[in-house]
């Protein structure tokens, strides 16, 4: 029985040393909150937080409003008729089944290999 006792004294919290041990940091509710909201800094300067829910309809939004401002640009591009009479192209003298023949024939030779 001694050694149970001398056993029970070494496995005993008082022997013990766990001042070497540093307690893990736990999250607050508040921070386990926080971390799963993604913060924007504002024009402001404010710092905003959203949803995961709201942030997947942001970035939406943002993709539609991209899309649209580049329609917009496209559509406001020159005609390549005004690009020829502005002296930006120049018009190819070949007639249209001569550009499309030799365009077939350099699809045979890049399917072949020869180009």
């Amino acid at each position: 029985m001694a050694n149970a006792e001398t056993h029970r004294k070494l496995v005993s919290e008082d022997s013990i040393d766990e001042s070497h041990i540093s307690p893990s940091p736990r999250a607050t509710p508040s921070a386990a909150t926080r971390s799963r909201y993604t913060s924007r800094t504002g024009p402001s300067g404010r710092t905003y937080t959203a949803a995961p829910a709201l942030q997947a309809q942001q970035k939406e939004l943002e993709r539609s409003m991209l899309a649209d401002t580049l329609k917009e640009k496209i559509a406001q591009r020159p005609t390549p008729a005004e690009l020829v009479n502005e002296g930006v192209l120049h018009q190819d003298p070949r007639t249209a089944e001569q550009k499309y023949e030799e365009a077939i024939e350099d699809e045979y030779a890049k399917r072949e290999g020869g180009a």
